[in-house]
């Protein structure tokens, strides 16, 4: 980028001008802050990265600046905490009110003298992992005290010594930040310690931290001091987090063996429930979903280590956890009938099987397994779909690969017959078409010929997504009133 047209930038964001220009002033002020050069050129200042500058920005905030002191430091006073950023109690209260609300959403909450956390370790852990993640996007690294190659380093040790395969480098970069907020937390004698809830895992865990050594003095010193029932507690809870939610991206079937298989040896209540649940439920999952031995194996043990979670955390935070890094999963709408089956299907199985362990926490598991599998289910045979009708010639093959494309999409009904036309949402059509044929609704119509190319595809596929969205949208907002 090398020239910026602000009158142009207005028209399109249909902005004045005077505004416009004060956003980019701001900007470059940033940029230039950013870069440790001031008066540099557009080119060199608009090299910086979206990730770069985003957080940047949030390092300067006063919600990010808050956490991050209760994290590194202890015993800080609220009082000059907030004077030495320049605000005053009232203001700087009114900033933190939308970190207080997502806190809450993980129950945890904020005392203030001194500066501190409250809440369950498990859960503020999860709280800052998701918070750090939100605020980088993993692209830049946000702990000082912890470096990145020693996350690292912990993470793939702790991997190889519970016996877990190494995920994707993204989810990688999860664990490690997961991994930074755990010792920031024992270096501030907030260890989590060998309870009734590690325990409930029923699983040989090794003490990962006892043999231990780091490269950063300060960590080894603050690990090699908790006594055996901590050093343990924190394994625990390691193996916990890599247990904690459900996976859909796998190399292979084996992974999936493996979990089932170690539910079935270790945890064979909730091995009972879930294998059962998924025979006994009403809605043949699957036969519904067309599922093979590997994808049933996958959703099998999604359900298993759903089901720890819940049981230890006491809800189900991965499905929280997974809403606030993907809203669109917040936009499908409910189903009560399958949400009665799920729970009438459970509460069968824990009185007839007396899984008597689980009684108590009936209502959180049946919430868990519809959340989890009704998104499933929604994605592969989405209750809302967008009807299209393809006016092409008939006998022509060469439209064979839009067709196949079009049977491809889960959401995507195609209209067979002129006569359906009137019902369509989307009408393709590959010459004229009569209006008179279409009737009062009038759908949107996308011209598609023989020479059609794959930025046709690309358009189709996002008025496809963008009409789904909005009767999807629709059918939620009509089930809420």
């Amino acid at each position: 980028m090398t020239d910026i047209n602000l009158k142009q930038i207005a028209i399109i964001t249909h902005k004045s001008y005077s505004s416009v220009y004060n956003t980019y002033s701001s900007l470059i002020e940033e940029l230039e802050q950013l870069t440790h050069r001031k008066g540099a050129s557009i080119k060199r200042l608009f090299a910086v990265t979206e990730d770069d500058l985003f957080f940047y920005s949030v390092k300067k905030s006063h919600p990010y600046r808050f956490i991050m002191t209760i994290l590194t430091k202890n015993n800080v006073s609220f009082e000059d905490f907030w004077k030495s950023e320049n605000s005053s109690k009232a203001t700087m209260l009114r900033h933190l009110k939308p970190l207080r609300d997502y806190a809450k959403t993980y129950d945890i909450s904020f005392a203030y003298e001194p500066m501190r956390f409250q809440g369950d370790e498990r859960k503020l852990r999860l709280f800052l992992s998701v918070v750090f993640w939100l605020a980088t996007d993993g692209a830049s690294w946000p702990f000082e005290t912890v470096s990145e190659e020693t996350a690292r380093q912990t993470f793939r040790y702790s991997l190889n010594m519970l016996e877990e395969e190494r995920p994707n480098s993204v989810t990688e970069r999860v664990g490690m930040i997961y991994m930074a907020v755990g010792f920031l937390r024992i270096k501030s004698g907030h260890a989590l310690t060998y309870d009734e809830q590690s325990k409930m895992m029923n699983y040989p865990i090794p003490n990962m931290f006892r043999d231990l050594e780091l490269d950063d003095e300060a960590l080894n010193t603050a690990i090699h001091s908790l006594d055996v029932e901590k050093q343990l507690g924190e394994t625990a809870n390691l193996f916990f987090l890599f247990n904690f939610a459900p996976v859909y991206i796998l190399p292979d079937g084996q992974q999936s063996i493996d979990t089932i298989e170690r539910f079935r040896h270790y945890n064979p209540a909730i091995y009972t429930l879930v294998t059962e649940f998924l025979e006994q439920l009403p809605y043949n999952v699957r036969g519904q979903l067309h599922m093979d031995n590997e994808e049933y194996g996958l959703l099998v043990a999604n359900l298993l280590t759903i089901s720890m979670s819940t049981l230890v955390l006491g809800r189900d935070f991965s499905y929280m956890v997974a809403q606030d890094l993907n809203l669109r999963l917040q936009m499908v709408p409910t189903n009560n009938v399958l949400r009665a089956q799920v729970k009438q299907t459970i509460d069968y199985i824990v009185y007839d099987r007396q899984l008597t362990a689980l009684e108590p926490m009936v209502e959180q598991l049946s919430e868990a397994y519809y959340n989890n599998l009704y998104q499933y289910i929604y994605q592969i045979r989405p209750d809302v779909t967008v009807k299209v009708a393809p006016v092409i010639e008939q006998t022509v093959i060469g439209y064979i690969d839009l067709l196949v494309f079009l049977n491809a999409i889960p959401f995507v009904e195609i209209a067979q017959h002129d006569d359906a036309l009137s019902d369509a949402d989307i009408v393709i059509s590959s010459a004229y078409l009569d209006s008179d044929d279409i009737g009062s609704e009038k759908p949107l119509i996308l011209p598609w010929r023989l020479e059609y190319n794959n930025d046709n595809f690309g358009q189709l596929y996002s008025a496809l997504r963008e009409t789904w969205d909005a009767k999807v949208n629709a059918a939620r907002e009509a089930a809420q009133q």
